[in-house]
């Protein structure tokens, strides 16, 4: 993995230069002189120190740094993208062609290539631009037959406090992975050459810890079902891939509950626009893949918890003709459960398409309201 340093504020590269920039900020709570006074005094290491030993850590957010990640595995972005606070644009399985795959799997996304496009061919309906719309949707399903664990790039902005506290815990993570085969390949194919790339290695603050005892977010424990009037807590289920895709709204909390785990019974997503014995190949090609991997087509149970506000914010882009289906179906199913604790819920959510006057200003769906769920691809 390659980690490269691409912006900071005032273009400040050094540990020494981001603390005296987060030294300015904190010293405007407790001076009567404006920034511009305090951003001409020295730079202060014991109050620095102060402000590390005291837990007065938010001001360390004011220094952002603006990296660029290559060669990560997939499931290392997905820990990334589900520690917020952060800024993430990632390379799109769904929209260009997967790279960096084990020659089997190559073979297996090459074949399903093949078939769900002339699949999808038979189904998809006239319109603009068609061949690439029906290229690219199996491209999306195609993925499922890949590892979780191959490589793409992103980029990704946090602050020098958050920066410090995934290292923190990624360096907890690796003490407490036993004998779990994807912990551990996850920990030493992403977070090892991360903690030990250079850039994070110079902004590294000691004693710039976790204060809580949250650990790394993409794994945690079974929750309660609830579906109240202003909160809920409920399990879903769904492949990495979709997980990927429920990673976007970060308002919402998600973590993997089980699953992952190496010769467990597994279940697979399968794409609905598969025929009985097509599906069977299917799930047979992604056991093949399990053997000795782990496809994106993997279910994993997954625990949600979040408001009816920001839930109603992710239904707007998730039920959606321009979604990913299987999140698409996931959260219509979501939906019919919280709406029969909640009923007020049915006339909360939809996409802009049913709720505004205007209808979707995105363009590009050909589905529309009528048929963004009950479309079979």
């Amino acid at each position: 993995m390659e980690v490269s340093l691409r912006s900071t504020p005032n273009g400040i590269k050094t540990l020494k230069g981001a603390l005296k920039y987060c030294q300015d900020f904190a010293r405007v709570c407790y001076t009567k002189s404006d920034l511009s006074e305090v951003k001409e005094e020295g730079y202060k290491p014991a109050l620095v120190n102060r402000l590390i030993r005291t837990g007065h850590h938010s001001v360390f957010d004011h220094f952002t740094l603006g990296l660029y990640l290559k060669g990560l595995p997939k499931a290392m972005a997905m820990v990334l993208n589900n520690e917020p606070p952060l800024t993430t644009s990632e390379k799109s399985a769904r929209y260009t062609v997967m790279g960096g795959i084990p020659e089997k799997q190559k073979t297996l996304y090459d074949k399903w290539m093949g078939i769900l496009t002339n699949q999808i061919d038979e189904i998809f309906p006239e319109c603009e631009d068609r061949d690439n719309r029906i290229r690219k949707l199996a491209q999306e399903n195609a993925r499922y037959m890949t590892s979780v664990f191959t490589p793409t790039r992103m980029g990704y902005t946090i602050s020098l406090r958050q920066l410090n506290l995934l290292a923190d815990n990624f360096e907890e993570f690796g003490m407490e992975i036993s004998n779990d085969e994807f912990k551990n390949r996850l920990f030493w194919g992403g977070m090892v050459p991360f903690l030990n790339s250079e850039i994070v290695q110079r902004f590294r603050v000691k004693s710039l810890e976790d204060k809580s005892t949250r650990g790394v977010k993409l794994f945690g424990e079974d929750v309660e079902e609830h579906f109240g009037s202003s909160i809920y807590s409920t399990s879903l289920f769904m492949s990495f891939a979709c997980l990927a895709q429920n990673h976007r709204h970060r308002t919402i909390r998600n973590h993997i509950v089980e699953g992952w785990q190496k010769g467990a019974p597994l279940r697979y997503f399968i794409p609905p626009i598969l025929q009985e014995e097509t599906s069977k190949k299917w799930v047979s090609d992604l056991k093949r893949v399990s053997e000795t991997d782990f496809p994106q087509g993997q279910l994993l149970k997954v625990a949600e918890r979040g408001t009816k506000e920001d839930l109603e914010m992710k239904l707007r882009e998730r039920l959606c003709g321009l979604a990913q289906l299987e999140i698409v179906r996931a959260m219509d199913d979501l939906v019919k459960r919280y709406s029969k604790e909640v009923p007020e819920m049915k006339k909360l959510i939809g996409p802009t398409c049913v709720t505004s006057k205007e209808g979707c200003k995105k363009g590009g769906c050909i589905f529309g309201p009528k048929h963004a769920i009950d479309r079979l691809i």
